[in-house]
């Protein structure tokens, strides 16, 4: 994971201490810290967001066989909100890249459960330091009484209200 931030991130990753199991480091002066967990996720942690990951259709199957995951934290006050994600998702970005069997990202605080191949999908954004909203921001939509209710969890993380748009007769799959 370092050797893929440094190199294909062009990251300045430094103070690396620990190993396999745990670790912590700075990245671009930003501490942060790694834990393998060698259990599952709880499955009622779990069970209580499936049924909003409309993004990834088949979650419940493919998420009850695993084994382990891992915690990610970035810690500190270097930089901005929006510069602590950078570096979380990029650091997210070489988890997934380096690590075959990982299926998926959660963020709990969000309700964000994302498919790999999804948050994947938002390096090119990444890149160009385009704000990678789905990977950040859960949206929900949900159909009632033949209109639309609309609906965000993130948004507080970078000090914004979440936003809630309730009974519009736009339809927002066009």
């Amino acid at each position: 994971v370092i050797e893929h931030l440094r190199t294909i991130w062009q990251l300045n990753v430094t103070d690396i201490t620990g190993d396999d199991e745990t670790a912590t480091f700075n990245i671009e002066n930003t501490m942060v810290a790694l834990a393998n967990m060698p259990v599952a996720i709880p499955k009622e942690e779990l069970e209580s967001i499936i049924p909003y990951s409309y993004l990834w259709k088949n979650a419940a199957e493919e998420v009850k066989n695993q084994t382990g995951h891992a915690i990610v934290t970035v810690m500190g006050n270097e930089g901005t909100i929006v510069d602590r994600h950078f570096i979380l998702s990029k650091l997210l970005c070489s988890i997934l890249l380096t690590t075959e069997n990982c299926i998926g990202i959660y963020q709990g605080q969000e309700t964000l459960l994302l498919q790999r191949d999804f948050y994947l999908s938002a390096i090119a954004d990444i890149q160009d330091h385009r704000i990678p909203v789905p990977a950040w921001v859960y949206i929900g939509i949900r159909a009632a009484n033949e209109k639309f209710d609309a609906y965000t969890f993130g948004m507080n993380s970078f000090g914004k209200s979440e936003i809630e748009i309730i009974g519009s007769e736009l339809n927002p799959w066009l």
